[in-house]
This record gives C-alpha cells, sequence and structure tokens, in this order.
C-alpha cells in the first residue's frame, strides 16, 4: 500500500483547513458588527449600552488586539489543544462542539445512509431495467431530486409530517425520533447523484470487455454482477458518499434550523451572527479536521477496492 501520497495529501488537507480558518476569521473581522457590543445587546436585551462599557468588555474578551495578534494567539493556544473560550456561552470551544456534534453526526450518518440504499439500490435496479420503465421513473425522480432545494422539501416534510399528521415532534428535540425527518430530507437529495453514478457506472462496466471475457469462462450474470462489476463500481460510489458525508456534515446549517435540532450547524449559526469568533473558529477547524479524516478513509478504500492504485499505476512513470 501506498502510504507516501497518502500523508502527503494528510498533511496538505491541514495546512488547507488552517487556510480555511485564517480566511474564515479575516471575513468575519472586516464584516460590520462590533462582537462585544452583539453580545452585550444578547445579554441586556433591548438596553442601550454605552459606549465605555462595550470598550472596557471588548478589552476583557481580548478583542482590542487587533487583527494578526488575535489570530496569532489563537494559533498558538490551538498548537497546544485549547480552542478558547466561547465568548456568550462561557465554555470552551471544545466542549461546546462536542455537546453537540453527537446530535450532527448522528443526522449525517444516517442522512448518508438513507441516501446510500436509495442511490445505489435504485442505480442497480435502474441499470438492470434499462431502457424499461423503471429506469424513467428511477431518472425522472432523480432529476426532480436534484431540482427541488432540501431547505423546501424541509419545509414541506415539517408541515406535512409534524403540524399536519403529528407523526414527529415540531421542536422539541426527542433523540432518534427528532433526526427521522431530516434524515429523509437530506438522504433525498443526496440519493440523486449516487443513482446516476451507479446506473452509469454500471452500464459503462458491462459494455467491457472483461465482462464478456468473465461469460466467456462459464459464469453467469449474477457472478459476473456481483464479483466483476459491482466492485468496479464502488471507486465513483465511495467517492460520491464520502462527499454526501462530508456535506452533511459540514453543510447541515439550514436543516439544522428549520428542524431546531440543537446541532454544530445551527450552533455555529447563532455565534456567526453574535460573532463569536473562538467558537467559528474552532469549528471550522474541527470540521476541517473531520473532512481530512473522512477523505483519508476514501483513499485506504481506494486501495482496497482498486489493485491498480496498490501497484501505482496511476503514478507517472
Amino acid at each position: 500500500m501506498k502510504a507516501v501520497p497518502i500523508l502527503k495529501k494528510l498533511i496538505l488537507s491541514l495546512l488547507t483547513a488552517l487556510l480555511v480558518s485564517f480566511l474564515t476569521y479575516a471575513l468575519l473581522y472586516i464584516s460590520p458588527g462590533d462582537p462585544a457590543e452583539l453580545l452585550l445587546e444578547g445579554k441586556l436585551g433591548s438596553m442601550s449600552v454605552q459606549k465605555e462599557v462595550v470598550a472596557r468588555y471588548a478589552e476583557i474578551l481580548g478583542l482590542n488586539k487587533g487583527f494578526f495578534p488575535m489570530y496569532r494567539d489563537w494559533f498558538v493556544n490551538m498548537l497546544h489543544g485549547d480552542l478558547g473560550t466561547s465568548y456568550k456561552t462561557g465554555y470552551p470551544v471544545l466542549q461546546d462542539f462536542f455537546s453537540r456534534f453527537g446530535c450532527s453526526a448522528l443526522l449525517a450518518l444516517l442522512s448518508t445512509g438513507i441516501s446510500l440504499l436509495l442511490g445505489v439500490g435504485l442505480g442497480i435496479l435502474s441499470a438492470r431495467k434499462r431502457n424499461g420503465f423503471i429506469d424513467r421513473l428511477t431518472r425522472l425522480l432523480s432529476a426532480v431530486s436534484l431540482s427541488v432545494p432540501s431547505f423546501w422539501l424541509a419545509i414541506v416534510f415539517l408541515w406535512v409530517f409534524s403540524l399536519e399528521l403529528g407523526w414527529f415532534p415540531l421542536s422539541d428535540y426527542r433523540g432518534i425520533q427528532s433526526l427521522i425527518l431530516p434524515a429523509l430530507v437530506m438522504g433525498l437529495s443526496g440519493s440523486a447523484s449516487l443513482i446516476r453514478v451507479t446506473r452509469s457506472g454500471i452500464l459503462d462496466n458491462l459494455s467491457e470487455g472483461y465482462v464478456v471475457t468473465a461469460r466467456a469462462r462459464g459464469l453467469n450474470d449474477r457472478q459476473v454482477f456481483l464479483g466483476h462489476v459491482l466492485k468496479n463500481v464502488m471507486l465513483p460510489v465511495i467517492t460520491m458518499v464520502t462527499s454526501n458525508l462530508i456535506a452533511h456534515i459540514g453543510g447541515s446549517v439550514i436543516i439544522e434550523n428549520i428542524f431546531s435540532l440543537p446541532g454544530t450547524g445551527n450552533f455555529l449559526l447563532r455565534a456567526i451572527q453574535s460573532k463569536d469568533f473562538p467558537v467559528i473558529l474552532g469549528f471550522v477547524f474541527l470540521m476541517g479536521l473531520i473532512v481530512v479524516i473522512l477523505t483519508t478513509i476514501a483513499d485506504i478504500l481506494y486501495l482496497v477496492f482498486d489493485p491498480r492504485v496498490r501497484q501505482g499505476s496511476y503514478e507517472k512513470k
């Protein structure tokens, strides 16, 4: 197994995560609004806050140090495993993150599982029934799923299944019961691309010469499909599933907000509104680390499923 390319990609991904955190910090720093004033207004409500009080509060939080000293302090502390303390909650950022990450991770796994089952299952069925009624219906549903925004589908699901039918809770978080609807929304949205990738991959591989050779050796259609075709289709499927999982973990802000879920996305959105720098920088960096881990796992799976990668046949000669 080629460990060096994976190690290089791992280091590059870590540097990318740091660069993303810096760019996020820079955009927030130059955006309108004083973090100290926003935080005080959130605590005091509609009461007017004097400028002297705001300046004193900014000094306490360390917001008066300037652009580069603030990021330098965060970076040095991050190297020691300290991502700072939230301005708003007063708790360490790591504690705030992991107390909410369970909800987001479970939602991402459920939605990715749904998209995987629907995408691969319907993709295989569509390819096996090529140009038939099921194939045309599946492609139509896939096109509709790609066209419909996930937030619109979330609102429709919430209205029908929570408000009208009362099958699921509207706002109170009740564990897995509260995650079913948002997981369905995200899973349906992610399954469309998987259907297309699986279907096209199967059809392309069925026309390859190795399929004819396998059949000439006496293998039946089932053995050819499961032992050869499906295995070769796994590479683009792994890529798509990894992309979906990353998107579900890092891009569930709107869905978590619509369904009032206590996840990292919803908390990060509130932190952005109040310009809670430690939370934003810490959450973005931790999300970047998760992306690094997932892409590394995907690279290892490539080595398992494709012997050409193990033999280094893709390297430049």
